[in-house]
């Protein structure tokens, strides 16, 4: 096989790739537990979107149903550290604006995902932001 041929073949693979990849819309999130088989604390959902098969790091899945479960905390302690930091920099005003910035929220948010594999149903999870549950709900 000659050097033209190699370029041509590989030429070939790279466009079957993109075409695959054009339709393929994939999602990583922070995988918190229920599905047997998955190592690590990140997950990835993938959907062909000309075929509608689903799968979560690679296995194939029924996609039954997402919920999402809102929540955050703030921390009292980076809050008092900010309005210190705040009021030594520029009393006053620098001691809301330290207090307001170091008590930002957390969003601790999840999302529940309802599948199924080989007729096995699975409670799936993952912490998302309200904009990953939307990309989430989309694969539905």
């Amino acid at each position: 096989m000659g050097f033209w041929d190699r370029v041509k073949e590989q030429h070939s693979k790279d466009i079957a790739k993109a075409k695959g990849a054009a339709y393929t819309k994939d999602i990583k999130l922070e995988y918190i537990g229920g599905m047997p088989g998955v190592k690590g604390k990140e997950i990835k959902f993938s959907r062909n979107m000309q075929t509608g098969e689903t799968k979560i790091n690679g296995k194939e899945v029924q996609l039954q149903g997402v919920d999402w479960q809102e929540s955050g905390q703030r921390s009292a302690g980076k809050a008092a550290a900010g309005a210190i930091v705040g009021t030594v920099l520029a009393p006053g005003i620098g001691t809301i604006a330290g207090a307001a910035l170091g008590g930002r929220r957390k969003d601790t948010s999840t999302a529940v995902l309802a599948v199924t594999v080989k007729e096995q149903p699975y409670s799936v999870h993952v912490r998302c932001t309200d904009d990953e549950f939307k990309e989430l709900s989309a694969l539905l």
